[in-house]
């Protein structure tokens, strides 16, 4: 399973709207005066280094992703109320199953901020997560 998958799944089933959500710096986010949002975009970035245990040295115990959280909304009140409900998801995960996978934790590298205007004039908040999981 793919980290942009199960992060998907943890933010619907927190009430986040499928419809809503568009993964990868390539999906098309919808534009147009009727298209106000909010709108959550997900982008897979660097992470950080594997972890190995005295028990696991071949391959890593647990991997540590990373991603992007960048939601855009018609105010900016809107935005960052549509980040908070997708900080508030991820935030408080510790030793559960996500889509299959085991996650240690998962950890928002600050609190949601404001990025400026998109294209569209949307005001935008984003945040950053990693994430510490068993590799699959």
């Amino acid at each position: 399973m793919a980290f942009e998958d199960d992060i998907v799944v943890r933010l619907v089933a927190k009430s986040v709207p499928v419809a809503s959500i568009f993964v990868s710096s390539k999906s098309v986010v919808p534009s147009g005066p009727t298209a106000v949002g909010p709108y959550w975009s997900l982008t897979v970035t660097s992470g950080t280094s594997p972890l190995r245990t005295q028990n696991s040295v071949a391959v890593p115990a647990y991997v540590r992703p990373g991603m992007q959280v960048f939601t855009r909304a018609s105010t900016f009140a809107a935005a960052m109320i549509a980040a908070r409900l997708a900080y508030d998801a991820l935030v408080g995960v510790r030793n559960e199953f996500i889509n299959g996978v085991y996650y240690r934790e998962l950890n928002p590298t600050q609190e949601p901020f404001d990025v400026g205007l998109d294209g569209q004039g949307r005001a935008c908040v984003a945040f950053n997560i990693t994430g510490v999981k068993r590799p699959t």
